[in-house]
This record gives C-alpha cells, structure tokens and sequence, in this order.
C-alpha cells in the first residue's frame, strides 16, 4: 500500500507545476494576441515559440484563433510565424485537431500554407493527417500531402 505521506509529497510538487503551465499557456496567449496587436514580431516569436512548445490542444486553440482574424496592417511574417509554431505541435491531439482545422479550411490558401509549412517538421505522427487528406481533400492538398510522404522516406 502506498504511503499517504508519499502520495501528498507528489501532489504538493506536481500541483505548482501544472498550475504554472496552465498560466504560462494563459499568458503567453495573451502576448501573442497583444504583439498581433502591435505588428510585434518579437513578441509574437516568443509567444509562438512558448505555445507550440506546449504541444497541446489549448495551446493549438491560441494559435489558431488569429490566423483569420490577422489585422489588415500586420505584416505576412506573424503569419508564417504562427503558421511555423503550429508545424513544430506533433500530440495526438492536437494532430487531430489540426486535421479538422484543415479540412474546415481547405477552400481557403490557409490549409494550404498550413500543409506547406508542416514539410518544415516531417514527422511520422502526422500520418493521420496525410491519410485523411489523401482520402478526402482537394487537388491541391493532396499534392502538398504526396509531397510530404516523400520527404518522410
């Protein structure tokens, strides 16, 4: 039987740890939407870089929630900046979840970006995906999909 000394030892560390997390996500989504805000790409990078590194569906939601929404006078980079941080996300999860933001986008050049940047991390997680898009998308992203089968032999 395992010790309730032990077991509250644990939790007493594993608590700040993830409550940290959970506020660093928060935060971070707050920068990104802040330095969209004032065409900073700097900060952008760095929120990027902290939500991609989460590597988890919350973090996905962030950076996906300003792609359609990017203010005229942004520039193309913050664009492909998040673009970039959502290519380097490889949980199960969050595949699925860019599986359905794709095929939800696929009459828009945004799934299409977003298929051309994922060759930028080929990975064989990402199989589901290509699978699907073989199956069922458009011309064009099936093209970008037989292009990233290539490059992950």
């Amino acid at each position: 039987m395992i010790n309730k000394k032990i077991i509250a030892f644990v939790l007493l560390i594993l608590f700040p740890i993830c409550t940290f997390s959970e506020n660093l996500i928060d935060k971070a989504a707050k920068n990104l939407k802040d330095s969209i805000a004032k065409n900073d790409v700097e900060k952008t990078k760095s929120a990027v870089q902290i939500l991609s590194d989460a590597n988890n569906e919350q973090a996905f939601k962030f950076l996906v929630a300003p792609l359609k929404q990017l203010p005229k006078n942004s520039s193309d980079e913050l664009y492909w900046i998040i673009l970039n941080g959502i290519s380097k996300m490889d949980n199960s999860k969050v595949i699925k979840e860019l599986t359905n933001f794709i095929n939800e986008n696929k009459k828009n050049n945004l799934s299409i970006d977003l298929l051309f940047i994922l060759q930028s991390n080929i990975t064989d997680r990402m199989m589901p995906l290509i699978e699907k898009i073989l199956k069922e998308d458009t011309q064009n992203l099936k093209e970008l999909a037989i292009d990233y089968l290539e490059k992950l032999r």
